[in-house]
């Protein structure tokens, strides 16, 4: 069972950040957090019983109930001992003095029981006592009046004006007009002397984000920024050579991040009178010491005497790889270089990091999520960078996270507090506001935030930070977006199993109690660490709860009762997006019936268009929650679905793939003989090479795993010529009209004869089928010199023995002539011996020899030499 368009209903997914209520003063501790507890393997969860008021006595009891001390009035114990036998149920502790009641673990029936009792005034669900788990951010938004002051400015502070003719640079994507914002000029550094290219957008409004934090008005009704007011100047790094959409890229090139920095100082060398300058930078590319962005910002920073340059304050921001930022911003640093790198904390004051593989910048959809917050010794001070609220475009506000707004804050603390124009006195006065927050980095090095904000003695400056995420069936993180609002829902059907995860950091050892309750109230525990994953959880219909020690906050669940849907074929159910094989002719019924729909859509899409909703081209068979479906005819691959809808819209779908064959004729075996090649001579028990070529003449497909051979005939299935089967390579298929050639080494039969050379097509253990071949009368001859194989005209050259060699030739009838030695040295009557060698024993025959009628060679002629020449 699918549901397509339910995924886009989850694009809302839960994550609850750990915050506070918006009642709870700022700093605020929370003493503790009340959460149910796990019931047992019976049902049971703990409940507190709240006692009517039992008259004090001076009744005297000896007790010897370990549960019960000498210190409680023994009036309550004796009602909780009469309600113990009453119900059958077991006290886990009593109170008597500062209230009348007692714990216990009660059965939903139990409970039920006890409600209705005389003696009880209430019965509730007891929590528990998570110890010091304090779950509130350290810093939260403030509303003031109409605006907002994010919990990052309630963490550095900052004051309202700047040092006086202070300029604020900001090397970004660009600043669009906003009414929060004091622009004070805008170029573009790529064509600084192009006024038409200087207010070109960016596709993305980083730079108007970073200028919010850093300095939006005060009393403007929207945020407020770390130097209200301040102005600030608008250098774009973005080339508008390659506008296309009406809005510039949103990356740039690290020259381009050069020039603009370099820009930035021969404006501050024009200036006839020197004032502060504080440069924000929140870029940042894989980079080394030795590229230009470095070697701009350097030349930017360092004062040059000689010259009466001052120097430029450059805040940069470390960048969101979670790895060090050492490769990713200016390095090496120093409290006194004119270089500021920031690290980005949350609200928690701990450094942003990914929580169990979910990235710690949730920035979807506005901006890409991103990993955590870089760290090392090339992170000089961190400042907040998690979830901050800012100025966006369209005089809009939104929430943005990265080390791209940490460095801003830096920035706007420095501008409202310089008062030496020098930029290494400027870095100076921000070092000096630095305070430990009391935790460390990925490096164990301490991570400490500039700030000139009053908190009170005993604040802690850190506290353990969790999230927790429901998530539907194969979401993905791109679907999950950051909350800051308890009390978020995840919907989801009966038959899905979800993930509910845990991620926290902040404390060694911290415990995080996670637990789930049932529509019934029942509580099952599903963790107790800091970190957990807990994967397809099983969701009966109703309103589900799940919350944890580490938050304040909960996650609802609400599941229903899936629309279901069962195909069935000739009334036997079919399994979901199965796929069943039916000849063209068939007369099954295709039938549906659903559960828990209001209406349903039957749809018919070809197997090869997997969109949907279908193509238009495709029809829709009809709407119901049941029915009839007509089967297509044509062979070909088709793809049913039934789209069902449950009373609140969500859809759910259910497919069944149906194969149509086409109906063919009956199975007939045919064969007819195309050609053959077989010697008409060979020699007993030689080797030899044969070819027969048959034609496929039925409607089937021959191939060696169904059986086709080609058998040896006349007389039948016999083995004369070594084999009895000429057989089909595995992978041959031979279709209806094609033909087979048949080619193999044959050997003859050992004794010299005529023997017939015949072959039919057989399937074996089934018949034989089709025409055979030709019979070829085969003559097998005596092995020695004769050749086997005699084609006319051909040559050989014979060595016969001893004597000699001569050259045969072939006849017309395959016999060879023209020659006379005899087999193997055998002299024949009357046979010639011209091949013979002139050597007989230590003589020299000098005349010819002839065969006598003994087939002896006569003695040389004219000669007496012993013995004979045999």
């Amino acid at each position: 069972m699918k549901s397509p368009l339910t995924r886009f209903l989850y694009a809302a997914a839960l994550v609850l950040t750990a915050c506070a209520s918006p009642s709870v003063p700022d700093h605020t501790d929370a003493a503790e957090t009340l959460l149910e507890v796990a019931a047992t393997a019976d049902g049971r969860t703990r409940h507190l019983v709240r006692l009517r008021p039992v008259a004090s006595s001076a009744l005297r009891l000896r007790v010897t109930d370990p549960r019960f001390g000498s210190h409680q009035a023994p009036e309550v114990i004796q009602a909780v001992q009469q309600l113990e036998r009453a119900h059958r149920i077991s006290a886990a502790v009593v109170l008597s003095r500062s209230t009348q009641a007692f714990a216990a673990m009660l059965t939903p029936a139990e409970v039920e029981r006890l409600r209705r009792d005389p003696g009880v005034a209430a019965v509730d669900p007891e929590g528990v006592i998570a110890f010091s788990s304090d779950a509130h951010s350290v810093w939260l938004e403030q509303p003031v009046g109409t605006e907002v002051k994010s919990w990052g400015k309630q963490a550095v502070g900052g004051r309202d004006g700047n040092g006086g003719g202070l300029q604020v640079y900001v090397v970004d994507s660009g600043i669009e007009d906003h009414s929060d914002l004091n622009i004070a000029r805008w170029v573009n550094a790529v064509s600084p002397n192009n006024p038409a290219h200087a207010r070109l957008p960016s596709c993305h409004p980083h730079g108007t984000h970073v200028a919010g934090i850093i300095g939006a008005k005060k009393g403007g009704g929207g945020v407020r920024g770390v130097a209200p007011g301040v102005p600030l100047i608008s250098v774009s790094v973005l080339d508008p050579a390659t506008i296309g959409n009406g809005c510039l890229p949103n990356a740039a090139h690290p020259s381009n991040v050069a020039a603009a920095l370099e820009w930035v100082r021969s404006d501050l060398v024009m200036r006839k009178h020197p004032v502060p300058a504080v440069v924000n930078l929140s870029l940042n590319g894989y980079s080394s010491p030795g590229q230009v962005v470095h070697g701009a910002i350097k030349h930017l920073s360092t004062p040059v005497d000689t010259d009466g340059y001052l120097g430029a304050l450059v805040v940069q921001s470390a960048g969101n790889q979670y790895t060090s930022a050492c490769s990713w911003a200016y390095t090496p640093t120093s409290g006194s270089d004119g270089v500021i790198v920031v690290g980005a904390i949350n609200d928690h004051g701990q450094p942003v990091r990914a929580l169990q593989g979910f990235h710690g910048f949730q920035n979807m959809p506005e901006a890409s999520n991103e990993p955590g917050s870089n760290y090392g010794p090339c992170v000089e001070m961190w400042a907040p960078g998690a979830a901050i609220r800012s100025t966006w475009r369209g005089n809009d506000r939104r929430l943005m996270g990265g080390t791209s707004m940490a460095a801003p804050h830096v920035t706007g603390l420095a501008a409202a507090m310089a008062s030496g124009p020098r930029s290494v006195q400027i870095e100076a006065q921000v070092v000096a506001t630095l305070q430990a927050l009391g935790t460390n980095d990925q490096t164990n090095r301490p991570v400490s935030i500039p700030s000139t904000a009053h908190m009170p003695p005993g604040t802690p400056r850190n506290r353990p930070y969790g999230e927790l995420r429901a998530l539907p069936p194969n979401a993905h993180e791109y679907q999950t977006f950051p909350s800051r609002r308890p009390g978020e829902t995840l919907e989801l059907y009966d038959d899905e199993g979800s993930v509910v995860w845990m991620g926290s950091t902040g404390a060694p050892g911290y415990t995080c109690l996670v637990d789930r309750q049932s529509p019934a109230g029942s509580i099952q525990r599903l963790g107790t660490a800091p970190e957990g994953r807990h994967d397809n959880l099983p969701w009966t219909p109703g309103t589900w709860r799940v919350f944890s020690s580490c938050l304040p906050a909960e996650v609802r669940v609400i599941s229903r009762p899936a629309p279901r849907v069962t195909w069935r074929l000739d009334g036997v159910p079919q399994v979901d997006d199965a796929t069943v094989e039916l000849p063209a002719d068939t007369t099954q019924a295709l039938t549906f019936t659903s559960v828990n729909a209001v209406n349903c859509d039957i749809e018919l899409a070809w197997h090869d268009n997997f969109s949907w909703p279908p193509h238009p081209g495709y029809p829709l068979l009809g709407v119901g929650t049941a029915g009839a479906t007509p089967l297509q005819r044509t062979p070909t691959s088709y793809h049913y679905r039934v789209v069902c809808r449950d009373a609140v819209g969500t859809e759910r779908s259910s497919d069944l793939n149906v194969q149509i064959a086409p109906v063919l004729a009956p199975s007939v075996d045919d064969a007819t003989f195309v050609a053959q090649t077989v010697p008409s001579s060979v020699a007993a028990g030689a080797t030899f090479t044969a070819a027969v070529t048959m034609r496929n003449t039925g409607n089937t497909t021959w191939s060696h795993a169904s059986g086709y051979r080609l058998g040896s005939q006349n007389p039948h299935d016999n083995t004369n010529w070594g084999t009895g089967r000429l057989y089909l390579a595995a992978g041959d298929q031979v279709a209806p009209q094609e033909t087979k050639t048949f080619t193999m080494t044959f050997t003859a039969p050992a004794t010299p004869g005529t023997y017939a050379f015949q072959w039919r097509m057989v399937r074996e253990t089934i018949a034989w089928f089709g025409a055979t071949t030709p019979s070829v009368s085969v003559t097998v001859v005596p092995a020695g010199c004769v050749n086997p194989v005699c084609v006319e005209g051909s040559t050989r050259t014979r060595a016969c023995g001893n004597c000699g060699s001569a050259v045969d030739t072939c006849s017309a009838s395959c016999q060879w002539v023209t020659g006379s030695c005899g087999s193997e040295g055998v002299c024949s009557p009357g046979e010639s011996a011209d091949c013979c060698p002139d050597t007989c024993g230590a003589c020299q025959c000098p005349g010819v020899k002839s065969c006598d009628a003994t087939c002896q060679w006569n003695v040389c002629e004219g000669a007496a030499c012993a013995p004979p020449c045999h």
